[in-house]
């Protein structure tokens, strides 16, 4: 079955409404290609201000070849739940898509927040560990 919507969130216009950039608030998210992959490192705090930006990176994610999409967390400071619920809607139109999302290298605080949302299952090595 093919889905023609796009995950909540993903086409926000918050940030062209506040006429504000990425990188004017700190944050960016750098694109790259490994084998089988397609990788999105965020960079600074991903809040109500960022999501929209987020929201961009991963719906332009959804529309490229690549089944396994990774958030590379490591360069994340903060990360709120307007975020969180971007990144959850992603997963879940990928996965509709036959695509994977998964966060890799996620500091404490983060990892801390995925379990108390019970969405540790976005976290590469779990999953990693379910194919053991």
């Amino acid at each position: 079955m093919t889905m023609d919507r796009e995950p909540v969130g993903v086409r926000s216009n918050l940030g062209a409404a506040l006429a504000i950039s990425p990188e004017s608030i700190g944050f960016r998210v750098d694109r790259r290609e490994a084998t089988g992959e397609l990788i999105l490192a965020i960079h600074g705090e991903a809040d109500l201000a960022t999501a929209p930006f987020l929201a961009e990176a991963l719906g332009e994610a959804s529309g490229n070849g690549h089944q396994h999409v990774v958030l590379d967390a490591a360069g994340l400071d903060f990360i709120d739940a307007h975020c969180l619920n971007v990144i959850v809607n992603a997963r879940l139109f990928l996965r509709e898509q036959g695509k994977a999302l998964v966060v890799r290298s996620p500091a404490t605080h983060v990892r801390r927040l995925l379990a108390i949302c019970d969405i540790e299952d976005l976290l590469e090595s779990r999953i990693a560990a379910l194919h053991l």
